[in-house]
């Protein structure tokens, strides 16, 4: 089952960033990263050389511990490579802390359980300057937009997983990043719950216009996505390219 949007939700206050000479939303060079150091150093990512640009959709998959979550986190700028170099031409710096460039959903549960769910959405624009009230008018044409709008005044303890998963897509949609990154977004659902979320998210990147890199180890989820990066002991072992099915 294919999830379209809910409504469409009018154009946001915030205009899309003009669109620079490089058209590369994140680009790794040779980058590594290294957690530790001398006999506990444990190797995360190796010398890794790869683009994101605009419309990309790239599942990164291996085992667990092939090192796909550090690599999202290198991507996003969370985590600062210990060799090599990561840029973000079009976004001019690290897209840390500017949500309408970057939007990021883990694999557990990220909401803040004193907010509820319309706080929890509005959050990173709050964060990033917007007023209260313009923040909460955004995170509720979101959960409209995905169908969730009941969702609005619960708290994150009232929640579902699935349903706590859709919200944090949520909160990535209210901000209208350019790029979207998931971090095993479905690991802790069941396969149709699963679905649902995988749906969001790919429907919302298709949306805002935004490219989408997803890290999982469920093939369901692997073909759904155009280009897989495929990862071992932190190595990239490999690129597949295909038509990524519904």
């Amino acid at each position: 089952m294919t999830t379209s949007l809910a409504s469409t939700p009018q154009p946001s206050e915030t205009p899309r960033h003009p669109h620079r000479n490089d058209d590369a939303l994140v680009r790794t060079v040779g980058a590594g990263h290294i957690y530790g150091e001398g006999q506990r150093a444990v190797v995360a990512v190796r010398g890794i050389t790869k683009e994101v640009r605009r419309g990309d959709r790239i599942a990164v998959t291996g085992p667990s511990g092939s090192g796909k979550s550090t690599l999202l986190y290198l991507l996003a700028g969370i985590e600062t490579p210990t060799s090599g170099s990561i840029e973000w031409p079009e976004f001019g710096a690290s897209p840390v802390g500017r949500p309408t460039y970057m939007g990021m959903v883990y694999q557990g549960s990220s909401l803040l359980p004193a907010l509820d769910v319309t706080e929890n959405v509005a959050l990173p624009l709050v964060l990033a300057g917007s007023t209260e009230a313009a923040a909460r008018d955004r995170a509720h044409r979101a959960l409209r937009t995905l169908g969730i709008f009941s969702l609005a005044d619960k708290l994150p303890d009232e929640l579902s997983g699935g349903q706590a998963q859709r919200v944090a897509v949520a909160r990535v949609l209210a901000t209208e990043p350019e790029l979207i990154l998931a971090d095993e977004p479905t690991g802790q659902l069941d396969h149709g719950t699963g679905t649902e979320v995988i749906d969001a998210l790919l429907a919302v990147a298709d949306h805002v216009d935004a490219a989408l890199v997803v890290s999982t180890h469920d093939p369901a989820i692997t073909v759904r996505l155009r280009t897989e990066w495929r990862l071992i002991d932190g190595a990239l072992t490999g690129e597949r390219t295909r038509r990524a099915q519904p």
